[in-house]
């Protein structure tokens, strides 16, 4: 049975956290290329072709302290996104997902969830026009 002192959510929370810091410090690729390569190893990095990580819902949920269900129900409402699909049907989030999450618990302090999909959906058409080639955006902003 867990101390009394380590029942509690955050101390999950806490722990699973430090469990992913130090996952980060054994795969640290960029630390790995510095070492061995003299570029810069986000350059490298950027050139190389390398397999995306995607998350679980129950790897999101631990790290912002929600629960599945929250997840499940942002995915539905349209805030997040999922990436694919296990062979199980289990969804896999990209590492987008995790400044969109915090992005919305931020303006989850002030507004209801209706207004952030808005927000994030004003924000999203914002960034398609702004990386859209010159002439489609020309098109689109043309009234004439």
């Amino acid at each position: 049975m867990l101390d009394p002192t380590q029942r509690g959510s955050r101390f999950r929370t806490r722990k699973y956290l430090a469990v992913l810091a130090d996952i980060d410090k054994r795969h640290d690729v960029t630390g790995a290329l510095a070492a061995i390569h003299p570029e810069d190893p986000h350059e490298v990095l950027a050139r190389m072709d390398l397999p995306q990580r995607l998350y679980r819902t129950s790897e999101i949920a631990a790290y912002f302290g929600l629960t599945r269900q929250t997840i499940h129900n942002y995915t539905t409402m349209g805030l997040i996104t999922e990436h694919a699909r296990t062979q199980g049907d289990h969804r896999l989030y990209d590492e987008t997902v995790f400044a969109t999450l915090d992005r919305i618990q931020r303006l989850k302090a002030r507004h209801r969830l209706q207004d952030i999909r808005r927000v994030l959906e004003t924000e999203e058409r914002k960034r398609a026009t702004a990386f859209a080639p010159t002439g489609e955006a020309d098109r689109r902003t043309d009234t004439g």
